[in-house]
């Protein structure tokens, strides 16, 4: 007989696991009953009417099976319409005709939902934005580029957007831009400039909409397949997130932004080029990728519509460390984030009452913070994103190397600034008296106790359902350290250059505001192992609560 959650080898007459504790379920015992539906057409608990089909309510989830003495040479479970399935699949059926046959139509229906999220959030953006520019410059960008086409007698085509809707598109998938750029002029004297440069810089409010899309079509493909198994589940999101990674290559390749400038006044030659595209790679890998894993979290939630990863419990081995990991990562930022929504909220509404933005003068930015929710929960979640690596005992890390000189500032939560190159300890001596005299690094270091407390609460979890083992502590450690690491990974700014003048030769410079992904992924798996293997023990020392 073996553990269903270490693998243990244990004698036929064990009733635990020798290993972990995990209760046995004993062969014979598997003879004795088996779980058939009930005859009958309405929900016992809330009256719902039901199909001969269903094995939960589908408007309370109560259950429509029940346990009945099995007649000898019968198994636990009699297999019904909707099974949980158990035990190993093979990897070669998880991609067929059939399953991408049943994933096209929630694959297409997901990529349109996301262009569509998409599509009313930058045009609301773009919208504020061109009101902001005519107030702060007495006029919009059309008009300009008019009255500089009319005063050097040239035909200037509109510039358009250099930052469009099939950018916003490309920026929620955590897809960076390439900007291309190349002048030739005669202005001063003859010269030629080539250009390159690449940013990386997410939004993480953005990443909201792929992945509600990719959502509701994981939610979508299960009313095709209700077949409840980690192997069905699993081929399904295959489907979903091929389907959608060859979609949202096909719509990179018309991504983007090209103009071309051309001006031939009194002798005067200017020629301008600046091109932007994307990745071919980096749309299939991290469209594949959110397919994957957002639609099968829509699936699991599609089981009763009440819960997502806790299913995994009775699907695969580890379920339970699985679903903890991610459930300590997911509440664990989130909380983060409501509580830094709140507190910039209410210090921009405290700050505007004092009128102490009367005093800075930037244009547009009393309009800006007219929208004082709006704007405190994009700052709120894009800071959160950064704070939450930080809180794993990882510096946040400004990096700048330019012209044959390269600097770093670093600022860690427990350990403060510290310097290397040519940055000076001068630099941040301002920002460090600002963050004792507020107490801000006080309130940092009290933050730590979100992620520790969540991941007490999960190594408890772990210890009362009897998977508090070693292994699936590493489990449940390696999950939540690779959710807080893609979090890291996406919250970070790198900008990297190079700048071709005629007869100055090439320049490349870069760029970074991050914290380390790698020393993040290290930090945290420590920091969830230990934590829990101590979450664990208390549930030894604390009664229980359940007898």
């Amino acid at each position: 007989m073996y553990c269903k959650t270490c693998g243990e080898s244990n004698p036929d007459w064990s009733n635990y696991c020798s290993h972990d504790g995990t209760a046995l379920s004993k062969p014979q015992s598997l003879q004795q009953l088996q779980v058939v539906r009930q005859d009958a057409t309405f929900c016992s608990d809330c009256g719902a009417e039901t199909k001969g089909a269903d094995n939960y309510c589908i408007s309370c989830g109560h259950t429509l099976l029940k346990f009945e003495k099995a007649t000898e040479g019968k198994l636990l479970v009699q297999p019904a319409s909707t099974p949980i399935q158990f035990g190993s699949f093979s990897f070669s059926s998880l991609l067929s005709k059939n399953v991408l046959k049943k994933a096209l139509i929630p694959a297409i229906t997901a990529f349109l939902l996301m262009l569509v999220l998409n599509y009313i959030s930058y045009v609301s953006i773009n919208n504020f934005y061109e009101e902001l520019f005519k107030e702060s410059m007495m006029d919009s960008p059309l008009s300009l580029l008019e009255d500089f086409s009319e005063g050097t007698d040239t035909t200037i085509k509109p510039l358009g957007n250099l930052f469009g809707f099939t950018d916003s598109v490309m920026l929620s998938h955590i897809i960076s831009p390439s900007y291309e750029a190349q002048m030739e002029s005669n202005f001063i004297s003859d010269e030629t400039f080539t250009g390159k440069l690449s940013v990386h810089f997410t939004y993480i409010l953005f990443m909201v909409f792929p992945m509600l899309a990719l959502f509701i079509g994981g939610i979508l493909y299960r009313r095709k397949n209700t077949t409840i198994s980690i192997q069905s589940f699993l081929s399904g999101a295959i489907g979903i997130g091929l389907i959608y990674s060859i979609l949202l290559t096909v719509f990179s390749l018309f991504s983007g932004f090209n103009y071309d400038f051309q001006m031939n006044d009194e002798g005067t030659n200017i020629k301008f080029n600046i091109d932007t595209s994307y990745s071919f790679f980096a749309a299939i890998f991290k469209g594949f990728m959110m397919g994957a894993v957002f639609s099968l979290l829509g699936m699991l939630f599609s089981i009763n519509f009440r819960q997502m990863t806790k299913h995994l419990e009775n699907l695969i081995p580890y379920g339970g460390a699985i679903h903890q990991g991610f459930a300590s990562f997911t509440r664990g930022f989130l909380t983060l984030s409501v509580i830094m929504v709140i507190i910039l909220a209410s210090k921009l509404n405290e700050w505007k009452s004092n009128f102490i933005f009367e005093w800075i003068d930037v244009p547009g930015l009393s309009q800006l913070l007219e929208k004082t929710t709006v704007f405190a929960t994009y700052i709120g979640i894009q800071l959160s994103s950064i704070l939450y690596s930080m809180l794993h005992f990882a510096p946040l890390s400004l990096k700048v190397d330019a012209e044959g000189e390269s600097g770093e500032i670093g600022y860690s939560i427990f350990s403060g600034f510290h310097y290397s190159g040519s940055a000076l300890n001068e630099d941040m001596s301002g920002l460090e008296y600002f963050l004792s005299f507020t107490n801000l690094d006080l309130y940092l270091k009290l933050a730590v106790l979100i992620p520790v407390l969540l991941l007490l609460f999960a190594g408890y979890s772990l210890a009362k359902s009897n998977q508090a083992s070693f292994q699936s502590l590493a489990v449940f450690s390696l999950v939540y350290s690779l959710f807080t690491a893609a979090l890291a990974a996406a919250c970070a700014i790198h900008i990297e250059g190079m700048m071709d003048i005629m007869d100055e030769g090439k320049t490349a410079f870069n760029f970074s505001l991050a914290v380390s992904t790698i020393r993040v992924f290290i930090s945290s798996f420590l920091l969830a192992y230990v934590i829990g293997f101590i979450g664990s023990y208390l549930s030894k020392l604390l009664p229980n609560t359940s007898k």
